[in-house]
């Protein structure tokens, strides 16, 4: 199973052929589960405020713009 994304390239040469398609959902993005506890690290409060920046439409967070150039 793979992700539209990644298979795009390889069904537009029609290397893949899309089966099932009526029964594949749109993906709608990953979901992040973490525990809401008072006290937790800073790591993890990083990660869910970078992730909450990123999903914002039209805002970068400054290692996408980074990342971008590459």
């Amino acid at each position: 199973m793979l992700f539209e994304g990644q298979a795009r390239d390889d069904v537009a040469r029609g290397d893949l052929v899309p089966v099932l398609e009526e029964f594949s959902d749109p993906f709608s993005g990953f979901y992040l589960y973490y525990p809401q506890r008072r006290h937790a690290s800073p790591a993890l409060r990083a990660l869910v405020e970078y992730l909450k920046a990123a999903r914002k439409p039209g805002r970068r967070t400054k290692h996408a713009r980074q990342d971008r150039g590459r």
